[in-house]
């Protein structure tokens, strides 16, 4: 197979994981105050864009400005000697029924401030208000939307963007609260720390969250065949940060076919996975394992669970809190091959955890 070299690498990993002012809206409840509706069933798709939606460069030329410019490279700026300029987009119909969303952009520079804000609808004529957003935090709706528009204000010398994201998903409504557990000694792991694998540096300040649940990925594209060890986690990220403006790698650990952890973001902050995030530990195995695909290897299985086991016996962590992206999202993340063995998987961990002491 031939070798792939760092730029196709980073193209390999760039395949996983678009205007006029609307009348307002009656006043939308706030955001995590009110019970969800109960979501129609979205058909499953396999995975790629479905559930994000990514502006940069000529994409903004759709939308209305107001004391903004689309500069040569690409950047969305505001007029020179304009104190505050203003960019809305056009509204954006998702394909399918969301009530959670998340939006990541940088390059907000330090002498300028920017402003980001989203409203929603269900039917693109009634509009909620507009809302301000922060960098990958998660929004969680009271009721099921189908279109997003987001509107930008920039202020100050040469304050610009250079591009956004939103990634979707849906929260169902719980029947009854979190489940916790005391903490219970397991050994850590061994792991391939961000210094190991030649991490990049964050682009961006993180948000702590408290874990509570974790969910499980697949990275789809790379598959197995295109793992090329630290090289693939470096071209994830490099795809996270650039093409997705995240702050960093969007998952807390990846794990490679041979059994290597790799350590993604610190545990106590919000990841970029499975929207909404807070809370949520994201773990990707690397390969594809939609049907007739990958097989899941004993080696990544065993790192798996192991894994699972450290994280749910040292934050408390119920076995009933683990996931797969696809239950945040028609997505058919972390694919069959893996979403199957969940059972399993929630046995073993109990079981283990039951040695060491969990009642």
């Amino acid at each position: 197979m031939r070798r792939l070299t760092p730029v196709a690498l980073l193209g390999t990993a760039a395949l996983l994981i678009s205007c006029q002012m609307l009348a307002p809206a009656p006043t939308m409840r706030t955001p995590q105050q009110t019970a969800l509706t109960t979501f129609n069933t979205n058909t499953p798709v396999t995975d790629g864009g479905e559930d994000e939606w990514t502006h940069q460069g000529n994409d903004f030329a759709t939308g209305s400005f107001a004391g903004t410019e689309l500069r040569p490279d690409g950047s969305l700026a505001a007029l020179t000697g304009v104190p505050q300029g203003t960019f809305l987009s056009a509204p954006r119909q998702i394909a399918f029924a969301f009530n959670a969303f998340m939006a990541g952009w940088q390059n907000t520079p330090a002498q300028g401030r920017l402003e980001v804000a989203a409203r929603v609808s269900s039917d693109n004529r009634t509009w909620s208000p507009f809302f301000p957003l922060s960098p990958e935090k998660s929004v969680v709706l009271p009721q099921q939307a189908r279109w997003i528009q987001y509107r930008l204000v920039l202020s100050g010398r040469d304050t610009r963007l250079n591009g956004i994201t939103f990634q979707f998903g849906y929260e169902k409504p719980r029947t009854s609260p979190v489940e916790t557990f005391a903490p219970v000694t397991v050994p850590k792991p061994r792991m391939m720390t961000r210094e190991q694998w030649q991490a990049a540096p964050p682009k961006g300040e993180f948000t702590p969250h408290t874990p509570n649940a974790i969910v499980l990925h697949h990275t789809w594209k790379p598959d197995r065949a295109a793992y090329k060890g630290a090289n693939t986690i470096r071209g994830i990220q490099r795809y996270h940060q650039t093409d997705n403006k995240w702050t960093d790698i969007g998952y807390h650990y990846l794990i490679g076919p041979e059994g290597i952890i790799y350590q993604g973001r610190p545990d106590n902050v919000i990841g970029s996975h499975a929207v909404p995030n807070t809370n949520k530990i994201g773990i990707s195995v690397v390969g594809d394992y939609d049907p007739g695909k990958d097989a899941l290897t004993p080696e990544s299985y065993e790192a798996l669970v192991s894994l699972m086991t450290w994280l749910t016996a040292t934050y408390g962590i119920s076995t009933n809190e683990f996931y797969g992206h696809r239950d945040f999202s028609p997505k058919t993340c972390p694919g069959d091959t893996i979403y199957s063995r969940m059972p399993d998987i929630k046995r073993e961990v109990a079981r283990r955890l039951s040695l060491a002491g969990r009642r």
